[in-house]
């Protein structure tokens, strides 16, 4: 299946500040240097596919307060969007580097969602989806968007006969059961997270995805952080995608960039195993540089070749013909 449209949903955009300091043990520190990012996963996702030349549509709420300094992001790259406005501020991600790399995160609450904004946000994304679109919504719900409120909006998608590509940790197996995704793109928490199980046996991993392709997932890109991705379909085509150690500038957003690299090798045309190792280069490259942004080409030509491939059986033994 191929895709003639994206669209990006995100309910819960970020503004992502960095800022380096010269220590946290004084009354007064200096910043040395700061970063800011328009952010949020689903948006994140459409920053790297618009980067790589393949035209997407971010739809998103936005918050009055702070929409000039978020949308002025867009605008310098170019991102094609559209948004939806609601009093109060888009939330706002903040990391303090110190001296010895060590990370400090803090999270500020953001806006209200109220239905009339979901209302609103539906008929704009009536507008842009219909048959053949991809819409991926990533990121966790805000205040006032609980799990049937996301169930809703996938419903009123899949009622447009869009496909879904989903990557929130708002949601469990109940709910992807509804919903049906066509890709869902969990780390290994959030996979425990959405179904109520530890995962780290291969026999737990394995019922896990199991189960969710069996409640109607098709597809699942589970993130494994250092340890590389892994790909599983309800076709029962596993891969396993293992990567180069790389120098580690900053993790957010790497998992945005592998389901972009994901859809864009898919969008192109490239075989299931080549979308696989395109998605674990996009995710590593990512995090060899600062910040929230898409991965460098030099970075990606040079992780590309160094990400191997292990097809695996459907319990991730090894493939036929694959190992002793």
């Amino acid at each position: 299946m191929s895709f003639n449209r994206i669209v990006t949903v995100s309910l819960n955009p970020a503004l992502d500040i960095t800022l380096w300091v010269s220590g946290l043990d004084r009354e007064y520190n200096d910043v040395t240097n700061e970063q800011w990012e328009a952010a949020g996963k689903a948006v994140n996702v459409a920053r790297v596919m618009h980067a790589y030349g393949s035209p997407v549509k971010a739809v998103l709420l936005a918050g009055e307060d702070n929409r000039k300094r978020y949308f002025d992001r867009l605008d310098r790259e170019g991102i094609d969007y559209e948004a939806v406005l609601l009093p109060g501020e888009t939330r706002e991600n903040i990391s303090l580097v110190q001296p010895d790399g060590s990370l400090l995160r803090l999270a500020r609450p953001g806006f209200f969602v109220e239905a009339a904004h979901l209302d609103e946000l539906k008929n704009r994304l009536r507008r842009l989806v219909g048959p053949g679109t991809l819409a991926v919504l990533a990121g966790r719900n805000p205040r006032g968007v609980g799990p049937e409120a996301f169930v809703e909006l996938c419903a009123f998608l899949s009622g447009l006969e869009a496909r879904l590509a989903v990557d929130t940790s708002s949601v469990g197996a109940r709910e992807l059961a509804a919903i049906r995704p066509w890709i869902i793109k969990p780390n290994l928490e959030e996979l425990e997270g959405m179904t109520g199980r530890s995962c780290r046996t291969r026999e737990d991993l394995c019922a896990a995805l199991h189960g969710l392709h069996s409640g109607g997932v098709e597809r699942v890109l589970l993130s494994l952080g250092g340890a590389g991705l892994l790909y599983s379909g309800a076709d029962g085509a596993v891969w396993y995608a293992q990567v180069p150690e790389v120098p580690v500038k900053s993790t957010v957003g790497a998992g945005d960039s592998s389901l972009a690299g994901f859809l864009l090798a898919h969008r192109a045309g490239r075989p299931l195993e080549e979308c696989v190792r395109i998605a674990a280069s996009f995710g590593t490259a990512a995090v060899m540089i600062d910040g929230t942004n898409p991965p460098r080409r030099a970075d990606l030509e040079w992780v590309y070749p160094r990400v191997e491939l292990f097809p695996l059986a459907h319990d991730f033994g090894p493939a036929a013909g694959e190992g002793g």
